[in-house]
């Protein structure tokens, strides 16, 4: 599932959701957000909506349900489009 949103003030930039399918155990859910820049994510960062919706969260526990949280930053190689 992709879709692609637009904020105020902010450039454009998708947001996918990957669900790895398990046949036992606890299935995997991987969310990728892709800037346009990393200027414009620098934006987001900075941005009110971004400071408010993670300012009512510091200092609480994660849900149970989420067991590992990765962040990492990926430098787009190549994109192909089938047209």
């Amino acid at each position: 599932m992709m879709r692609k949103i637009r904020t105020d003030n902010i450039a454009d930039y998708v947001v996918s959701l990957l669900i790895i399918k398990v046949q036992r155990g606890k299935e995997e859910v991987v969310v990728m957000v892709r800037w346009e820049s990393e200027e414009h994510w620098k934006q987001w960062e900075k941005s009110e909506a971004h400071i408010v919706s993670h300012k009512g969260k510091i200092g609480n526990p994660k849900p149970e349900y989420i067991v590992n949280i990765e962040v990492g930053k990926y430098e787009v190689n190549t994109v192909k489009k089938n047209n």
